[in-house]
């Protein structure tokens, strides 16, 4: 289903009663991150927001539901479905047969996503602003400890040597006449003046297909035209030599430039926690247009919230079918919440060969976005992967320590935290692969005594042969807790840690701060020692 606008969506979810309006006047602060739901509930209007003009809405993509509709499907899963008839795409083919297929589908998609006929009517240029003051707008300082206002769930369109291309990335308000772009590829290499547009809502699937990592020669703009089965309409900017989206809601046009970085924005990441030293280049703005009535849609970043887990579920379903094309033993994948959609992959394997298994956890690691995933589990084609105790009890009963697992130093997501004192990884770090796959059939043995507390443990859980400690002291060693119980497998945190009976937060916890190896040491008995290291959540997971 196309949408003529951000507008059109909006009157459905409404008419469905998914959308909870906040009439009151707030501030672009933390008020909005307050007021917008963290786990599913409704999509948020915000009719005024600093007396700006622009009625702000957060949390479209929250349930499943809302996700599909935005897609034009009645569930996540006919993503798959109908990319899997746009071309066939499950039987065996050669290397040739292979390079033909990735040409239809790409032709396929270039059809479906391109039209020749420019729109008389441009509602996004319905009103051009001669006041360029960035401060018009409602970019959010969503939590206390960031830098600078940001702008979220933007498509941010450039033109190079390559031609006009699309990505998504984090866009901060450096000053009245400066936006800050963050630097992620395609831009993270170019030299010199950019022309840019940052384009603010439209219709959600082509807001969404920004996010989808595509391979450089198919634009995301073509996937939301065969998505929405219609292409995304285009006209010319006012200032910048480039095409921008019509129906969208703002168009702010610019130059980049890139002899400009600043390294000294800190913003909340989806991760769960505050980044920085991540570099932005600074954007000049020439023109600002926008709709009559423009709506201005805000992502609020979360730990474990539910919309950028629905975004990352979507991308998933949809990239199954072209996974399956590339490593035929490849049955289900599924990259959960618990891991931000990047720290943790799981995925079911028709054979379980030693050496099937191996060549699709290197292929992890060397496929897109794939590639900056932490840590790779693999299991049998009967265990469902979107089923996290399965997934467990696989690893508890098939894992080698000593065998079955592959660390390695690798690509991670540039807003890794697991480097050292909360820095930055820099997008490099420690990785690990777990071959759960069924080698043999007992489970490993549970220990025959109960957990034992050492001085300087200030808190601990144990279960199914894990135990997670809290440190308090700083001359208490991990080693000394595992020598007084070395039966267990062993999750050593850091003082200040309040939640172990929150298994989810936990392990959120755990992929997103512990590189696997540096701080992972397997005993000679085949025990686990994980040390996580000493990182500053950006808010509690909420209760609802």
């Amino acid at each position: 289903m196309a949408y003529r606008g951000l507008d059109e969506f909006i009157i459905r979810l409404e008419q469905s009663r998914q959308v909870s309006r906040v009439e009151k006047r707030l501030a672009p602060s933390s008020a909005i991150t307050d007021l917008t739901p963290v786990q599913a509930g409704k999509a948020m209007w915000f009719d005024d927001v600093g007396g700006l003009g622009f009625p702000v809405v957060t949390n479209l993509f929250g349930t499943e539901k809302r996700m599909a509709w935005a897609l034009g499907v009645n569930k996540l899963d006919d993503l798959a479905a109908n990319l899997n008839a746009l071309v066939t795409l499950d039987e065996p083919l050669s290397f040739g047969a292979l390079i033909g297929r990735a040409g239809a589908v790409m032709t396929a998609l270039r059809t479906a996503g391109t039209s020749a006929n420019r729109p008389r009517d441009v509602p996004v240029q319905a009103v051009k602003r001669g006041d360029l003051s960035l401060h018009r707008l409602p970019a959010v300082r969503f939590y206390a400890g960031e830098t600078h206002a940001g702008i979220t769930m933007t498509q941010i369109i450039t033109a190079g040597t390559g031609g006009q291309s699309a990505h998504t990335g984090r866009v901060v308000v450096l000053s009245d006449a400066l936006l800050g772009i963050e630097l992620r590829h395609p831009i993270d290499t170019a030299r010199g003046q950019l022309p840019v547009a940052v384009v603010i809502g439209g219709d959600p699937a082509a807001m969404w297909c920004a996010n989808v990592p595509l391979p450089p020669n198919i634009a995301p703009y073509w996937l939301a035209g065969w998505i929405r089965r219609k292409a995304v309409p285009f006209s010319r900017a006012l200032t910048q030599p480039l095409d921008v989206p019509a129906d969208a809601e703002i168009i702010i046009e610019g130059v980049l430039d890139m002899d400009d970085i600043r390294d000294d924005v800190t913003f909340a990441s989806d991760s769960g926690f505050m980044i920085g030293g991540v570099r932005f280049a600074a954007m000049r703005v020439t023109a600002i247009t926008h709709r009559r009535d423009a709506i201005f849609p805000l992502h609020v970043p979360a730990t474990l919230s539910s919309e950028h887990r629905l975004m990352n579920k979507a991308i998933e379903r949809l990239t199954l079918p072209i996974l399956r094309l590339l490593l035929a033993d490849i049955c289900d994948i599924s990259r959960p919440d618990i891991g931000c959609g990047r720290n943790l992959t799981i995925i079911s394997h028709a054979t379980g060969e030693r050496g099937a298994v191996r060549k699709a956890i290197h292929a992890m690691w060397g496929l897109g976005s794939l590639a900056h995933t932490k840590a790779v589990i693999v299991v049998d084609r009967g265990v469902d992967v979107h089923d996290i105790g399965a997934v467990l009890s696989a690893v508890r009963c098939h894992v080698d320590w000593h065998a079955d697992i592959i660390r390695a130093d690798g690509l991670l997501h540039p807003h890794d935290v697991s480097g050292l004192n909360g820095a930055t990884g820099g997008g490099f770090g420690g990785k690990i692969a777990l071959d759960a796959t069924t080698k043999h059939a007992t489970e490993s043995p549970r220990p025959a005594a109960d957990f034992q507390p050492v001085a300087g443990v200030s808190a601990w859980r144990a279960w199914d042969g894990v135990a997670v400690v809290v440190l308090d002291d700083a001359t208490t060693s991990a080693a000394h807790v595992h020598d007084a119980n070395p039966d267990y497998h062993l999750i050593v945190l850091p003082a200040g840690v309040t939640w172990l009976d929150d298994a989810r937060q936990l392990a959120w916890y755990v992929l997103a701060c512990a590189d696997p190896v540096r701080d992972l040491t397997v005993t000679a008995a085949g025990r686990v020692r994980l040390c996580v290291a000493d990182k500053t959540p950006l808010l509690a997971v909420s209760d609802d």
